[in-house]
């Protein structure tokens, strides 16, 4: 069924794109209509499976959804607020609807962790999904105009839903 998104995570490579929006379903009929992307995958993360989660610097509870397609190379993401304080309702809230962050594969977090922050690079937000999956934002907005998330991207389980349904 996920065999659309065999991605090839690449460390320290773009792997990903993420848009945000106020409405998923929306978007991603959007993308489907207007230059066939899918088909898209999509997960609601809620606690307590979305835990360990920090916006800068204090431990916050949220919810979001997110849906992926495959593009070419690339994986493409989807993401929707659902409540609570992060980045994605900020950006939304302050820029709109658009692209957020570029996301980059690094099997060992705590040692991206520290490496970015040897660079002056550090985080903006970070979470845990179910026991494995690790995402953290980088704070790079001012710098370079988006946010740079970095991941272990850990399996999170099959889809709660798929888009267009399956015939």
């Amino acid at each position: 069924m996920l065999e659309d998104l065999d991605v090839k995570w690449q460390e320290a490579k773009i792997n990903q794109i993420c848009e945000v929006s106020w409405n998923l379903e929306k978007t991603i009929e959007r993308y489907w209509n207007k230059f066939g992307f899918g088909p898209w995958y999509i997960w609601e993360f809620f606690p307590p499976e979305l835990h360990s989660c920090y916006y800068k610097g204090v431990k916050v509870e949220t919810a979001f959804r997110l849906a992926l397609a495959q593009i070419g190379p690339i994986q493409y993401e989807i993401t929707q607020p659902i409540y609570g304080l992060g980045i994605h309702r900020d950006w939304l809230e302050t820029r709109g609807e658009g692209v957020h962050h570029l996301k980059m594969y690094f099997p060992d977090i705590p040692k991206a962790k520290e490496m970015f922050a040897k660079k002056g690079i550090y985080i903006l937000q970070e979470g845990r999904y179910k026991e494995e999956d690790w995402h953290v934002f980088l704070d790079t907005q001012k710098e370079f105009g988006v946010i740079w998330e970095i991941g272990n991207c850990k399996d999170i389980g099959a889809p709660h839903k798929i888009f267009p349904e399956p015939k």
